[in-house]
């Protein structure tokens, strides 16, 4: 090789540019494969998790809220209460029993049931939801075990379900349990029944006039049980409160009502009717004539309301002290003391709250609802015996129900797998269209003369 020959190359060699470190260029190119593997293994772990998940029954329990149980085991109400979750377990394949509070859900929430879904809170806190349709109303047994509806009989504690025989396909109205929760007041067709909460079996007290529709009808058991208080045909006039023995039927009084006046129940001894008095206007001609739904809510809040007690003997009425109380009162649930506990309607928001009102005194609130509710009911014995005052409690998130967990488990492993897709796609494309190398610039420089 000539000195020229030397000279050109060596020039060559320091224009050109250095290649890098190959010892690094190793190391990162086995960080590369490794986190590789490491992407293809955690995807892996992740979609037979899923997997496991999805296909696995329901292994979690209900998780309770707050702990509703006080230092003597005795439940308490909660001071403020949510609904049950689109995804909550079911009562019927996971009971909670006994309740403390069951209604319907007013649709604020998506839901993932036909209809507006029940809400069953158990004494414990617990949330579930009831996948059947309800056709209002529905009510609680004393003690929170058993929920009487329109078809049949559930024990909240086991999900058994007792049908009520007698009556075929006509549709019947829950109106009342007696005191000692065994037994129902319904009505049917054209009569008032009892119904044998652990059989289901029939007994009519009282057949009724055609023109009296029980399917708009109120009644309620007397504190001992003995006598029942009726209202047949409550949307229609005249209204008409009529007594009867709850053996054989027999009627024992009868007090006309005003179109101001409505039956609610019973005092605490039993002697006198309680009724519900309006200020503003009849209870069934509040919101008659509203042109929609907004003036509606407006007029029935602008009603007010006391209370009356009735001597069904005599008939004679006294009014109670206080007057201008606020709010829709929608049932006397019971007595603690001197205090009638009702469930008051809030209009226009549909929130309802649990009250104690005392005769002549202000009201006092012992319960919110967070959400919009209806047909609220309440566990009567936790009334009596004054467990109020509890934790405010909410439908836990997790964990949802088998059908929500397939969901969500079949959602997430659609997402994982287009993921996964769409990186061998950008990978294959960098496989085949590797990007261009850049190449340093070379030093202009003369050639050597040597």
């Amino acid at each position: 090789m000539t000195t020229t020959l030397r000279t050109a190359l060596a020039d060559l060699a320091e224009q050109s540019r250095l290649p890098g470190d190959p010892g690094n260029l190793w190391r990162r190119g086995r960080r590369l494969r490794r986190r590789r593997r490491l992407t293809t293994a955690a995807a892996g772990a992740v979609l037979m998790a899923l997997a496991v998940l999805v296909a696995l029954p329901p292994v979690w329990p209900g998780a309770p809220g707050p702990a509703q149980v006080a230092a003597g085991g005795a439940a308490v109400l909660p001071s403020r209460f949510g609904a049950a979750r689109p995804w909550q377990e079911l009562a019927e394949r996971s009971p909670n029993g006994p309740a403390m509070l069951v209604f319907t859900n007013v649709p604020s929430r998506l839901s993932l049931l036909p209809g507006g879904p029940v809400t069953v809170i158990g004494q414990d806190g617990s949330y579930r939801a009831m996948a059947t349709s309800p056709v209002p109303p529905q009510r609680l047994s004393p003690d929170g075990k058993l929920l009487a509806r329109w078809d049949g009989i559930v024990d909240l504690t086991s999900g058994r379900r007792v049908p009520i025989s007698g009556y075929g396909e006509a549709a019947a109205q829950v109106l009342d349990w007696s005191p000692g929760g065994t037994e129902v007041l319904m009505g049917v067709e054209d009569r008032i029944v009892v119904v044998d909460a652990a059989t289901g079996r029939v007994r009519t007290v009282l057949t009724v006039a055609t023109d009296q529709a029980v399917d708009d009808s109120f009644g309620v058991f007397s504190p001992d049980g003995s006598r029942i208080a009726l209202v047949l045909g409550a949307q229609t006039e005249p209204r008409r409160v009529t007594v009867v023995d709850t053996a054989g039927g027999t009627v024992r009084a009868e007090l006309q009502l005003t179109g101001r006046q409505r039956l609610a129940g019973w005092d605490a001894d039993g002697v006198n009717l309680v009724l519900v008095a309006a200020e503003v206007c009849d209870w069934t001609l509040c919101a008659r004539n509203a042109p929609d739904i907004e003036h509606a809510r407006a007029a029935l809040e602008r009603q007010r309301w006391h209370l009356q007690f009735a001597d069904p003997a005599t008939g004679s009425v006294v009014d109670e002290p206080r007057t201008g109380r606020t709010g829709w009162p929608n049932r006397l649930v019971g007595w603690h003391g001197q205090d009638a506990v009702w469930i008051v309607g809030d209009y226009p928001a549909d929130h309802v709250s649990i009250e104690a009102v005392r005769p002549g005194e202000p009201a006092r609130v012992l319960a919110v609802s967070d959400d919009p509710v209806a047909d609220l009911d309440v566990a009567r014995d936790l009334v009596s015996q004054g467990r109020f005052g509890g934790p405010a409690i909410d439908a836990p998130l997790w964990p949802p129900r088998a059908e929500a967990r397939r969901a969500l488990g079949v959602g997430a492993i659609a997402l994982i797998a287009l993921l996964l897709f769409v990186r061998g796609l950008i990978v294959m494309a960098r496989r085949r269209w590797p990007p261009a190398q850049p190449t340093s610039p070379v030093r202009d420089q003369p050639p050597s003369g040597r």
